[in-house]
């Protein structure tokens, strides 16, 4: 099995786990979090959407953001170069009742563009350290292509857990 396919199963089951995540909650359950210095499970999914849209439109396409093309974008009212990373208890608190098929359509333009640019790549391009990319909010000088799909593999995984983690916290096991 090659590296894109790799990466691209692995988004599948990642897609799958959080369509089933959100299946049905309502917008309280969509914007409850257990204390107030936690993620809600809609802050959760726009973080885990701005992370990929960020690594992907501006390390490896150094091309503007999904988000600044997104038509629900201006009034959710959130500064376009917030990703939600080292948020503030205050910045949570008055994280927006963004409607979650908004926040949907949002992840799914960011997705179709990561699948876009994995699909385009030879196996050589993953060793490629772009230089002329956009400054990432993140620092991450010196990483390759193929660095950035195994951390943003990583840190997909982590963020679909904590929502999944959140519902159950709210509906019991499997419900």
């Amino acid at each position: 099995m090659e590296a894109i396919q790799i990466i691209e199963e692995t988004f599948l089951e990642l897609e799958v786990d959080l369509t089933e995540a959100l299946d049905g909650l309502n917008a309280k359950e969509l914007a409850w979090s257990p204390v107030i210095h936690a993620n809600s499970i809609n802050f959760t999914l726009w973080h885990l959407s701005r992370a990929e849209d960020i690594w992907v439109s501006n390390f490896a396409l150094n091309t503007s953001d999904v988000i600044e093309r997104c038509a629900q974008f201006p009034k959710w009212n959130i500064p376009s170069e917030d990703s939600g990373y080292g948020y503030t208890i205050e910045q949570l608190t008055s994280f927006p009742d963004i409607p979650v098929h908004e926040l949907w359509e949002y992840h799914q333009s960011v997705r179709r563009q990561s699948l876009s640019y994995l699909r385009s790549l030879q196996p050589a391009d993953f060793d490629y350290v772009p230089t002329n990319h956009k400054q990432s909010r993140w620092g991450r000088r010196g990483y390759t292509i193929g660095q950035m799909f195994s951390h943003l593999v990583c840190e997909l995984g982590e963020h679909v857990g904590h929502i999944c983690y959140l519902r159950g916290l709210q509906r019991g096991l499997n419900k």
